[in-house]
Parts: C-alpha cells; sequence; structure tokens
C-alpha cells in the first residue's frame, strides 16, 4: 500500500505540489494512536532537568514551570494531522515543530 502513495506521488505532472494524501489503512492507525497519546492539553507544566555521571549519581537538578496556552496546543496538534500526508512518517517535517515558552525556575527546587 505504501508502494501504491509513493506510485501516485511519483505520477504528479513536474512541478505539481499538490498533497497526496495516503489512503486510510496507511494512517488511520498512526492517527488513533497520536490522539490517544496526546497529552499537551493548555495548562501549566513543571519539567526538571537531572544531570548525572557515568556513575548514574546526580551531579545537579533543576526544575522549571512553564505554561501552555490553547493556541501552543492547536499547534502542536496539528502536526498529527498532517500524517496523511506522510510527515513525520514518510518523510521529516520541512518546519520542526518549535515551540518556545517562557521557563520559571521552581521556587520549590
Amino acid at each position: 500500500m505504501l508502494a501504491a502513495f509513493n506510485e501516485q506521488a511519483r505520477k504528479r505532472p513536474e512541478g505539481d505540489t499538490t498533497p497526496v494524501i495516503a489512503p486510510p489503512a496507511l494512517y488511520t492507525a498512526l492517527t488513533a494512536r497520536f490522539e490517544k497519546s496526546f497529552v499537551w492539553l493548555q495548562g501549566e507544566y513543571q519539567a526538571s532537568i537531572l544531570a548525572v555521571d557515568k556513575d548514574d549519581r546526580a551531579l545537579a537538578e533543576s526544575r522549571f514551570r512553564f505554561v501552555l496556552f490553547e493556541s501552543d496546543r492547536d499547534e502542536l496538534k496539528a502536526a498529527g494531522s498532517r500524517i496523511v500526508l506522510g510527515e513525520g512518517v514518510v518523510f521529516d517535517p520541512k518546519e520542526p515543530i518549535t515551540l518556545i515558552v517562557p521557563l520559571a525556575l521552581d521556587a520549590n527546587s
């Protein structure tokens, strides 16, 4: 089935950049998994960075807080809608998914 998808893309006239949509059998399981495991909802999050040595001893740890807004969630979720085009599966995205959020040092760390 992937071969048929690739063949359809190759048959486009030269210069035609119209996206080729994969047959549902190729992407249904992937989009379902993406939807099921998508956890980035709007809200406040905590992240920690732990530096360890080769013996797994903690050298330093910093904890941060950050906020994801609804627009951030929408941007991340939009990546799943491009699976039908093969993005992130057959080829790397033309534009990486980049989200810049300000980090605040967690006062409890």
